[in-house]
């Protein structure tokens, strides 16, 4: 079937000599829709079968640094770019754009017309890695734009344009994002716990479906951030959770963290106001003791303008004060 690229921001970068290339999408769905009982079970689970507009997944082709942003509708060939100059090297990206839960995809390969064998482009020097909500994946930033419903759709959500992958792009970094809306690091905003964060921080895909089982992340062979962001709470107070219950899942999953990444530096990130601040800031502080690369920030300002989250440009304000925090807090 090939590799998924469900995770907000995953995909695959390539360069090559010749003047076409294309990528086989083997598997798309449409949007995953599902209820949650009084008990926070989760119950009526489907994903559409088709993907249309606006639910479907969207993703951003960049050719030689020129994006085009677009829905994926159907399997088979879908052509990246053709007419270009066949005498010399172009570099291709292919990156998801819109949330899982609003189209599943899936690729096998990709094909060329060149002189010359596609290979992948170099790693960044800075690997970032964030865990996050709804937030962190830049739910709704486009819907100042495109209007329609009033919730997220795969068309009013570009992950492109969140504060997480801006402050990434800022700092030339390779980015990996272990985010989904509505999730909590131990209870989502539903008072369910299934596929909360620190549940999918363990895997290699996306957890959409209960019934899904993806491979377990190869921690040991996998590349090392050099910088973990966490930015998780809002939901896990809205599911109900309690200060003890999240200060306990909050540690184990720092603890966690900083095992796999001993070199690190590791921010916990917070907006004002948040009833979960506090019991971060109080966690962080208790763990700085014995861990010096382990920081917490509040930011001044975090504005929500579209349906209740940050708009894309909004999203921009948020990274720059990101952005500075990387710089002279973590010496990034």
């Amino acid at each position: 079937m090939g590799r998924t690229y469900n995770w907000p921001g995953s995909g695959i970068e390539f360069k090559f000599v010749g003047d076409r290339a294309e990528i086989n999408i083997t598997e798309v769905t449409g949007a995953y829709s599902s209820k949650t009982d009084s008990d926070g079970k989760i119950t009526n689970e489907s994903i559409a079968s088709v993907p249309t507009v606006p639910n479907a997944p969207y993703f951003n082709i960049t050719v030689d640094g020129v994006t085009k942003r677009v829905p994926i509708l159907n399997s088979g060939w879908l052509n990246l770019a053709d007419g270009l100059d066949k005498n010399r090297e172009h570099i291709i990206r292919f990156e998801r754009s819109s949330e899982a839960t609003k189209g599943k995809l899936c690729a096998s390969q990709i094909r060329v017309s060149c002189n010359s064998a596609a290979e992948p482009t170099e790693n960044k020097n800075l690997l970032f890695e964030f865990y996050g909500d709804s937030y962190t994946v830049g739910y709704g930033n486009l819907y100042p734009e495109v209007g329609g419903v009033e919730w997220e759709t795969g068309e009013n959500t570009d992950f492109s344009k969140s504060f997480s992958a801006l402050c990434s792009k800022a700092f030339d970094a390779d980015v990996n994002v272990i985010a989904r809306s509505g999730k909590g690091i131990i209870k989502n905003n539903d008072k369910s716990v299934d596929a909360n964060i620190s549940q999918q921080a363990e895997l290699a895909d996306l957890k959409v479906m209960t019934t899904d089982n993806p491979q377990l992340w190869d921690f040991d062979n996998a590349r090392k951030p050099d910088v973990v962001s966490i930015y998780l709470g809002t939901n896990d107070t809205a599911g109900g959770c309690q200060k003890a219950e999240y200060v306990s899942a909050y540690r184990a999953f720092l603890t966690k963290l900083r095992t796999r990444y001993p070199d690190a530096k590791i921010i916990c990130l917070a907006k004002p106001g948040s009833t979960f601040s506090g019991w971060v800031s109080e966690t962080v502080t208790e763990m700085h003791k014995t861990d010096n690369k382990l920081y917490y920030y509040c930011f001044n300002e975090f504005p929500c303008g579209a349906l209740y989250h940050p708009s894309a440009s909004e999203d921009e304000s948020i990274s720059k004060e990101l952005i500075a925090v990387f710089k002279d807090e973590l010496g990034i």
